[in-house]
């Protein structure tokens, strides 16, 4: 018999991991319903040289309007939702810190198109396509860092009501469910740690403060 006969075949491991991708299905469902716009930003920007200035303004109003729309309302139903779940169970008020920051040089960056004159073809071109590259990059990184964290079968009830409470939100529909935040108790304050692990205690217990609409301008 050959070597290959010989070998027991292995688990089908991509089975098991199809089956708990089912579970975050929605949510990966709604990132392909985007895609498709936040491609034909970078087909806006390729023809930008092309037009004329007044051309160019009105392809960018179809990138503000999808900007200031779904995507906006899709990136405020992540953080209401989908991020203070991801923060608990990697048991850290920051642990999606750099998803917030992702959405943050978003609204950066629409400011700036919301400026843009039509002008300076090569300045709106790489506006765009900055914004394009962003998108996809947050998109990989939430579908593969940060989805597979609640692919447990054990998940499936807590996952589909953050499903139903984004789709709700993104409807302009009342929430069904809160999120509650990441606990830190004080009792675990590290008396006998060195002076960085007690400053980093601080600052995780400090971020947990409520603010205006539970903002936490702090957390940007």
């Amino acid at each position: 018999q050959s070597a290959r006969a010989l070998i027991a075949p292995s688990p089908p491991r991509s089975r098991l991991e199809a089956m708990n991708r089912t579970l975050t299905e929605p949510l990966r469902n709604r990132h392909e319903e985007l895609r498709p716009r936040i491609e034909e930003i970078g087909a806006i920007a390729r023809i930008v040289p092309e037009l004329d200035p007044a051309a160019r303004l009105a392809a960018v109003h179809s990138v503000l309007e999808f900007l200031r729309g779904d995507l906006w309302r899709h990136a405020e139903a992540e953080e209401r939702w989908l991020y203070p779940e991801i923060a608990a169970r990697l048991r850290h008020p920051l642990a999606t810190a750099t998803m917030k920051l992702d959405h943050t040089i978003i609204r950066e960056q629409l400011a700036e198109l919301e400026r843009d004159d039509g002008r300076n073809a090569a300045g709106l071109q790489a506006t765009l396509y900055g914004i394009q590259a962003l998108l996809l990059a947050h998109l990989r990184k939430e579908e593969e860092l940060y989805l597979p964290q609640l692919e447990n079968e054990h998940d499936e009830q807590i996952v589909g009501a953050i499903e139903d409470a984004m789709a709700r939100h993104e409807a302009g529909l009342l929430p069904a469910r809160a999120v509650e935040p990441v606990d830190v108790d004080r009792k675990e304050f590290p008396f006998s740690g060195t002076e960085l692990a007690r400053l980093v205690f601080l600052l995780r217990y400090a971020v947990l403060a409520p603010s205006s609409h539970n903002t936490q301008p702090w957390c940007i």
